[in-house]
């Protein structure tokens, strides 16, 4: 399945956590079943490995945006400022579901799933 949309600013949760991630806006009809899943995302010219997350939602955010479900991306080797940009997510495997979890099991369940989508991609190179 594939996912696009525009880059939009967020709680920055994950920044804050050492792992960003960008917002998408998704102009997208239908979604996948929540969870978190191998991806390859791209942005203009380049393709990144990425982590995607689909249907968590965070206390505070507005009643309108839970029409649709939240999409979050962390690409992995990604430096820069996404803001504004489409971005076109593709993805693959479900690697795990998705929870609501304190501070430090959600760290550990970043690494993990970071860890399982990098074991993805080893399995399954381009």
């Amino acid at each position: 399945m594939i996912l696009r949309g525009k880059v939009k600013k967020g709680l920055k949760i994950g920044r804050e956590l050492g792992y960003p991630t960008a917002n998408l806006e998704c102009d997208s009809e239908s979604f996948p079943a929540p969870g978190v899943y191998a991806a390859h995302a791209t942005m203009g010219s380049k393709r990144y490995e990425a982590v995607c997350v689909v249907g968590a939602r965070y206390e505070g955010q507005q009643a309108q945006e839970e029409k649709k479900p939240l999409v979050e991306v962390h690409l992995f080797d990604f430096k820069s400022n996404a803001y504004g940009q489409i971005l076109e997510v593709e993805l693959y495997e479900k690697v795990s579901d998705i929870g609501k979890l304190d501070t430090h099991l959600l760290v550990q369940k970043i690494q993990d799933d970071i860890a399982k989508v990098r074991d993805y991609f080893a399995a399954h190179p381009l």
